[in-house]
């Protein structure tokens, strides 16, 4: 595996860190509410499919983790059409300040980034990336920071 430029990989991170927020932002104002009385804002048409939503996330991130971005966007569907709910979010790093390549073997690489933008203090988070069998394109397959909602198992109801 050729090395990996770490300019190209800060630019990689940083779009992979966005890529939640991106769809979650784009909704447009509509005057339907959610259940709980959030306001729906209706997703642009490139976004109006779950499919389209995980293959966007799927540019960055492995399928288990674009799973789970999906699963913990609000998404409603109203008169056929995808909203998400305008609900406050917390605060989230989403500038890579730094990356640094930790471990590069096997096809794995591990890097170490320092986020900044959503808490007073930078955040440390490790990202473990690997090729895509199919087309060798990175994904991100795993990611160390296990309070980022964005990124937890989504909770099944019962």
């Amino acid at each position: 595996m050729k090395a990996i430029d770490n300019h190209a990989l800060k630019d990689y991170i940083t779009q992979a860190e966005r890529a939640w927020l991106r769809v979650f932002d784009s909704g447009k104002p509509s005057h339907l509410h959610s259940p709980d009385g959030a306001p729906l804002r209706r997703l642009p048409r490139c976004w109006q499919s779950r499919q389209r939503i995980y293959a966007y996330f799927r540019r960055w991130w492995g399928p288990r983790l674009a799973s789970h971005m999906l699963c913990n966007l609000p998404i409603f569907v109203r008169q056929s059409c995808l909203y998400v709910a305008a609900y406050d979010v917390p605060p989230i790093s989403l500038n890579v300040r730094e990356v640094q390549v930790v471990r590069e073997r096997d096809g794995v690489i591990v890097v170490s980034t320092t986020l900044v933008g959503g808490f007073d203090e930078p955040w440390r988070v490790q990202h473990v990336l690997r090729r895509n069998p199919l087309d060798k394109r990175l994904m991100i397959v795993e990611r160390s920071d296990p309070e980022d909602f964005r990124y937890r198992v989504p909770y099944l109801d019962e």
